[in-house]
């Protein structure tokens, strides 16, 4: 954020002071960011991370369990720190902006980045794609602009050559939407949200392999039928149903983050008019009671290695 945006804050005479409202509010943010880091994001990224560390040797089911698996940890796990900040800022009396807008609701790459990670986004648009675009100079420098923003946002990353190839490729489907969006094109919604989360997906696997190399192999496995050669209808529902009963965990709470992200509010959503009521006490002590029953091991924050 830009200091702009925060010192009057601190300057305030108003902010020391105690402001019941705001700790309430702020307890409650809190409660749900742990809760979505400790309870959904850690046990996805401990079930993904452990597939991409050898990915050559699994199988077409689990390569889309632990892919998928990632692209929710990913968002839970950032937007759980974002929510524990901004109720720890509430706390000071300090508003800090929603950092997510329910970014796998978004039906094009254009609305998923105006969804996702929004400071970041805001900064680099701010500091990267104007100073690239000018007003007025036409559609190649736009798209120009758009391409060096996404680069620098790749490389500010990771120093990867996949991180690279993440950074074009989320530019490109950027101006693709753009290019749409300004001819009025549109999809039907069901299409053009399974192939901006199909695209998700695949961005989100280049983002965390090794290097490009295993990315490819990861895909690769993900469109594999090889698994399933010979099989009659008898035995691969029995290869289904064993798969499933073996990582039943995994998939009930990766069927949890996909129903919240999919269907449910989110938490600009839920707090947006907060008036404190005894459930949302209840809640908070549920949620932080059983995410502190499950900090056992040490799990670190994705973006730290960034």
């Amino acid at each position: 954020m830009h200091h702009g945006d925060i010192m009057p804050q601190i300057q305030d005479k108003k902010q020391p002071l105690f402001n019941r409202a705001n700790m309430m509010l702020g307890i409650f943010l809190f409660s749900l960011g742990c809760a979505k880091k400790i309870m959904l994001a850690d046990p996805l990224t401990g079930y993904s991370a452990a597939y991409f560390s050898g990915a050559g040797a699994a199988d077409t089911l689990t390569a889309w369990l632990s892919s998928v698996g990632y692209t929710m940890s990913y968002y839970f796990d950032l937007s759980g720190y974002a929510d524990m900040a901004l109720g720890l800022a509430l706390f000071f009396n300090i508003k800090l902006p929603h950092n997510f807008n329910s970014p796998y609701k978004a039906r094009n790459f254009r609305e998923y980045w105006q969804r996702w990670h929004m400071t970041l986004s805001k900064f680099l648009s701010d500091y990267v794609f104007r100073t690239v675009y000018r007003k007025g100079s036409g559609s190649f420098n736009f798209y120009s602009a758009v391409m060096v923003t996404f680069l620098v946002s790749g490389i500010w990353h990771g120093a990867g050559w996949q991180f690279v190839l993440w950074g074009a490729i989320n530019g490109v489907l950027v101006c693709a939407s753009h290019f749409m969006y300004r001819r009025k094109w549109k999809l039907p919604f069901w299409l053009a949200w399974t192939l901006t989360f199909a695209g998700v997906i695949a961005t989100r696997i280049l983002f965390v392999s090794k290097d490009a190399e295993q990315a490819m192999d990861v895909m690769r496995s993900m469109v594999s039928l090889r698994d399933f050669a010979g099989m009659d209808f008898a035995a691969f529902s029995h290869h289904l149903l064993t798969f499933g009963a073996y990582h039943l965990y995994t998939i009930v709470l990766l069927v949890i983050a996909m129903l919240i992200s999919f269907f449910a509010p989110n938490s600009s959503e839920i707090t947006k008019d907060f008036v404190p009521r005894y459930r949302h006490a209840v809640a908070a002590a549920l949620l932080l009671g059983i995410s502190l029953s499950q900090m056992t091991s040490v799990s670190k924050f994705l973006y730290f290695q960034f």
